[in-house]
């Protein structure tokens, strides 16, 4: 589950106070959006409410408790609900079956901040590790190879034994060697020292994985010694599950996270639910139901923005983009 949001303006110091209603029942309605409103000095601007947006919000609220920051922010979104694509359905909108998730299912514990915001918002988790379903990779006639279905310390040996014996020893290590570089550089960006960046390129280059991008998944994986037989049957299987994918079309470092899911887990009842308390313990304005349709400088001699919607229009001195940019359809300054 990761989206970065792309900041247009944060010119000087960020924080946050929010207030939202996921659904109208649960939280008090937000103000009606003003024409031309004239406090725009400590205004920041939140287009999206998925993931991005509401986690936004939420560390610009720290900031501001920590700080003593006055920052009023508003987040916009043109769905009727917090969670962007981390959304749930019933099938055949039946209640009385389980809720499915329609996007960003699964999260590990080396994604910190929703693990620990899982702990903090008292939200129970469902571990896929003592998931007792069966795994199987189809090649379009019949499975090349199945695991689980057995339970305990035996299962797992058992699982173990025969990825060895079609797969070879070496394969596996050389892939989890490759998964396990990459997650520790990964873990790196939740410490103090953590590297600075305007960009996702100076990002790529200050944690080493321009190999990782350059290259598909089989060229990176064949090229450090991991079998093909492992390379496009397991690993493959793992890409297309998670990003629809083959191993030669998806980049090596999309490829290194399809194998980084060990101790997946998801809330129960919907992963929606760490986004929606985000955003209700961040203090902010929420405009549901709200398309966003472009976001330009005010004036020539005006650092603040100007963003307009279909409510009307209001001044920000910055404004993030949370959403998807290709199809968000926002019209966007050239520079």
């Amino acid at each position: 589950m990761r989206h970065p949001a792309t900041l247009l303006l944060l010119a000087g110091s960020a924080s946050a106070a929010f207030q939202l209603p996921f659904l109208t029942n649960l939280w008090p309605s937000v103000p009606k959006l003003e024409l031309n409103d004239p406090s725009a000095s400590n205004r920041i601007a939140i287009v999206g409410a998925g993931a991005a947006g509401s986690s936004a919000a939420f560390w610009i609220a720290k900031a501001k408790e920590r700080f003593g920051l006055e920052v009023e922010v508003d987040i916009y979104d043109k769905n009727s609900y917090v969670g962007g694509r981390s959304t749930t359905v019933h099938p055949y909108d039946d209640l009385s079956y389980e809720p499915v998730e329609l996007g960003a299912s699964i999260f590990v514990k080396i994604n910190k901040n929703l693990w620990r915001a899982t702990e903090e918002f008292n939200l129970s988790r469902y571990d896929f590790e003592h998931d007792e379903g069966k795994t199987g990779f189809w090649d379009g006639e019949e499975f090349i190879f199945t695991q689980g279905g057995t339970r305990g310390i035996f299962g797992s040996v058992l699982d173990n034994l025969k990825i060895i014996w079609r797969y070879g020893y070496f394969a596996p290590l050389k892939a989890y060697k490759i998964v396990k570089g990459m997650t520790d550089k990964f873990v790196s960006l939740y410490t103090p020292d953590t590297p600075k960046w305007e960009n996702i390129t100076e990002l790529v280059h200050t944690l080493d994985w321009d190999p990782l991008v350059s290259q598909t998944g089989g060229e990176y994986f064949t090229g450090n010694g991991v079998s093909n037989k492992f390379t496009y049957e397991l690993i493959e299987a793992a890409t297309l599950v998670n990003y629809a994918q083959d191993m030669d079309s998806i980049h090596a470092l999309e490829a290194a996270c399809s194998l980084a899911a060990a101790g997946a887990s998801s809330v129960k009842g919907g992963n929606w639910q760490i986004f929606q308390h985000f955003v209700s313990h961040s203090g902010a304005n929420v405009f549901l139901d709200t398309e966003v349709n472009s976001i330009s400088r005010k004036s020539a001699t005006d650092a603040k923005w100007t963003l307009r919607s279909d409510k009307g229009q209001t001044d920000y001195r910055a404004v993030i983009l949370a959403a998807p940019y290709h199809t968000a359809d926002v019209s966007l300054p050239a520079d």
